[in-house]
């Protein structure tokens, strides 16, 4: 089996969409999150435990790939990673 893969979509201010997708295949997903750390949490609860890693997306661009542990226990932390990161490159696209 492939790496998980959580994308989150940001519809509008404090509505996110998120999936979690193994190559293809969506497993699980639900939208009405209202940050992307709840669209992380959320996600983490639908990927097996024994996975170590899991692919990030947000608003199609990929954001890298974190250890489960680290989004498990710093969930805020990696959101807020993830935000500054899609600012830095959304002047480019």
């Amino acid at each position: 089996m492939s790496t998980p893969h959580i994308v989150i979509q940001r519809h509008d201010v404090g509505l996110y969409e998120w999936l979690v997708l193994y190559g293809q295949d969506k497993i699980d997903g639900e939208a009405g999150d209202t940050s992307i750390t709840e669209c992380l949490v959320s996600a983490l609860g639908v990927i097996p435990e024994d996975e170590k890693l899991a692919e990030i997306t947000y608003r199609g661009i990929h954001m890298g790939t974190f250890h489960i542990l680290q989004i498990q226990e710093y969930a805020e932390g990696v959101s807020e990673r993830i935000v500054d990161f899609y600012a830095e490159l959304a002047p480019h696209l």
